[in-house]
């Protein structure tokens, strides 16, 4: 038996210089031990970019990096039918798709075309006889009416309908819809359209349906940051600290977060430093939370599979009457997705 462990990681550059905006500081009170907020008015700036999902880089334009996000669960992997209208006619598409708890069915028209009403069955045996759309499972009258529409139904209800699709379960979907043509607003035909690649051949009346594999659903990680560069602007010694960049992580599995390439902050010309600590909590940091830059490198974070994980980047430095400069550091944040399965190996 091997243990095959799949990791999928994607870098973030950040890095700090001493410039020059606007931010909510904090700068430590010698005299009276607490930390004061905008003290002097100190600033920061974070860079109009954002990293989104996990993947190879897309674009990389004044500070700006889009990220993409490999095997995503969205409709651009999704099975994808015709809504056939009047026998022949085409009237949009049906994208399905799923991931580990909902089954999505996505109604889509060309412009034109209207539903005023929808309705889905689902079934694990293919159908045997003309369908009656107004006993379908899922149904849906749209006032007004509307060229788009998104079914979500669970992969497991224990309420009628009960069902438990797993993985593999192949599904035969009938999914149905009432469509008025429109010109100007107003409608010049009412037809009804089905949805699907398999043309039903048992005599009646005609319909289309689709069969669908429950799947198992891709890895994914995805990060939304607010920046990944910060710029402040000290104009007199201290001890200060700000939260200058946030964002929500995404996961479908446990992940951890790492750190490599930290220093303190160095001048461009002489070459002098400054000291700066990183911190990750929720709210400010107590002091000891707070994490020098060279202890970051050998710092990790593990974090269980989310739908939503706030992840803040406070940062601290101490101005102890260094010379007037640039000052700048940079480093990798790297996000390391836990997929592991066992696999059986003969």
């Amino acid at each position: 038996m091997l243990r095959r462990v799949t990791l999928l990681t994607f870098f973030l550059f950040v890095g700090l210089a001493l410039f020059s905006s606007f931010l909510p500081l904090y700068r430590f009170n010698y005299e009276t031990g607490i930390w004061e907020r905008n003290y002097y008015l100190l600033s920061e700036t974070v860079s109009s970019g954002y990293l989104h999902e996990f993947g190879d880089q897309v674009s990389s334009e004044n500070d700006e990096i889009t990220y993409s996000l490999a095997g995503s669960v969205s409709p651009d992997t999704a099975k994808t039918v015709n809504i056939v209208l009047a026998q022949n006619a085409l009237a949009g598409s049906l994208s399905v798709w799923n991931d580990n708890d909902i089954l999505y069915l996505e109604f889509n028209l060309i412009p034109g075309c209207l539903m005023e009403e929808s309705s889905v069955e689902c079934d694990i045996n293919p159908p045997s006889k003309n369908p009656s759309p107004g006993s379908f499972d899922y149904k849906m009258t749209h006032d007004p009416q509307t060229g788009y529409y998104l079914y979500e139904i669970p992969l497991i209800s224990l309420n009628p309908p009960e069902h438990a699709w797993e993985t593999g379960t192949e599904l035969y979907i009938l999914a149905h819809a009432v469509v008025n043509g429109t010109f100007n607003g107003e409608s010049f035909f009412k037809e009804t359209a089905w949805c699907g690649d398999i043309e039903w051949d048992g005599g009646g009346k005609w319909f289309w349906y689709l069969k669908y594999t429950i799947e198992e659903p891709p890895s994914y990680i995805c990060v939304d940051l607010s920046g990944t560069l910060s710029s402040w602007f000290v104009r007199k010694p201290g001890d200060y600290f700000a939260n200058p960049i946030n964002g929500i992580i995404r996961a479908s599995h446990d992940f951890s977060i790492t750190f490599s390439g930290f220093t303190n902050l160095v001048e461009e010309l002489t070459g002098e430093t400054m000291e700066i600590f990183y911190g990750f909590s929720e709210g400010s940091p107590s002091i000891d939370q707070w994490i020098g830059a060279l202890d970051l490198n050998l710092f990790n974070i593990d974090l269980p599979a989310t739908e939503g994980t706030v992840f803040n980047i406070w940062q601290r430095i101490i101005n102890d009457n260094q010379s007037t400069g640039v000052y700048s550091n940079g480093g990798v944040i790297t996000f390391t997705l836990k997929n592991v399965q066992i696999e059986i190996v003969e």
